[in-house]
């Protein structure tokens, strides 16, 4: 049953980029955002508002991917999986990825901006 949710989350993001590399004519970098819902959920449909700007097809699982599961992020077509960790629920899941070959190095933290070494104040 997870494998087969798996497979059909890979076949989302394969439809996805197809569609927006046929619309751009160019091949794009794909990033999920993930993280808890309520405010993190808005903020991160701002950034993913403003990355699209910039041509980055973004994904955030809870708007697009069906309810019942949300797929790996693990796979080759996703380019970056960005994390908003302000819940134990988004901490856990960053420890998760952390801890895969196949997504560690894809692996980003969002933070405020006064929790930032460079950018606070």
């Amino acid at each position: 049953m997870r494998e087969e949710k798996v497979r059909n989350a890979q076949e989302i993001v394969k439809r996805f980029r197809k569609i927006l590399e046929e619309k751009v004519k160019d091949t794009s970098i794909i990033v999920v955002l993930l993280g808890a819902g309520g405010r993190s959920l808005k903020k991160r449909r701002k950034i993913r508002a403003k990355l699209e700007e910039e041509g980055v097809i973004v994904i955030i699982p809870e708007n697009d991917f069906p309810a019942e599961g949300a797929p790996s992020v693990a796979e080759e077509d996703i380019d970056l999986v960005y994390v908003d960790v302000e819940s134990w629920g988004s901490a856990t899941e960053f420890a998760q990825f952390h801890e895969k070959k196949t997504t560690a190095h894809k692996l980003r933290v969002l933070t405020r901006r006064e929790y930032h070494p460079l950018y606070r104040n």
